[in-house]
């Protein structure tokens, strides 16, 4: 069982949580965020959606694991609504752009994953965007309407889970894709070859951890 708790707009679910004093796992809600962020701060826009955050104790897991077990339950719980909704031959169109973007085949993004670490505790933030007119913004896309309560058990069975790197690889759409790295300053193109049990990126047969990695950048698309 968790807390939920719900807002109706907040500045950012992630700092909020922050905040509070409380026992994990607990979950802040909101229906729009003024100052959503993503990785670097980078803003996130919050409109019309799934915004929250879930705080949970220390799992002892690397953060790339916790982001790939969020994400691969976000799938799930995707696929598990189109499938009620247009039956078993409905082919899913989503999937994960490494390393925390949920995105369509076209990889326009429909929302993203934000993991800190504080003391003891994970504060995992989720943006999902159910209605693209909020949004006017390139390469932006939606997901059908979800609700917390299933993808949060989802998020919590993952996370135990030992199953967690395989289906990141399925539900991956970047692997044999042409990429380029930025790293600080640097630039590496590239094949994916495929993702580490750690969540690291292969390129070139070389290891690429995800704190090294500024951007990833698809050649095929011009964002």
């Amino acid at each position: 069982m968790y807390r939920l708790i719900k807002l109706k707009t907040i500045d950012s679910t992630q700092d909020y949580a922050k905040k509070l004093q409380l026992d994990p796992p607990f979950v802040v809600q909101a229906k729009q965020q003024t100052n959503g962020h993503g990785k670097v701060n980078r803003k996130f826009i919050s409109k019309d959606g799934l915004f929250f955050t879930l705080v949970v104790g220390d799992l002892r897991q690397r953060p790339g694991l916790i982001v790939g077990a969020v994400a691969v339950s976000i799938i799930d719980e995707i696929n598990e609504v189109l499938k009620k909704k247009f039956g078993n031959e409905h082919k899913s169109q989503f999937g994960i752009k490494w390393v925390n973007d949920i995105v369509d085949e076209n990889f326009n993004k429909a929302g993203g994953i934000l993991v800190d670490k504080r003391n003891d505790q994970y504060y995992i933030g989720v943006g999902l965007n159910f209605n693209t007119s909020a949004v006017n913004l390139p390469n932006i896309t939606f997901i059908p309407e979800i609700k917390i309560d299933n993808l949060i058990k989802k998020i919590l069975n993952q996370l135990i889970s030992s199953d967690t790197v395989s289906k990141y690889k399925k539900y991956s759409f970047i692997i044999g894709r042409k990429v380029i790295l930025k790293i600080n300053d640097l630039q590496i193109s590239g094949i994916v070859n495929d993702i580490s049990d750690d969540l690291s990126i292969i390129i070139n047969n070389k290891k690429y951890q995800i704190g090294e990695i500024e951007k990833i950048i698809l050649k095929d698309y011009d964002f």
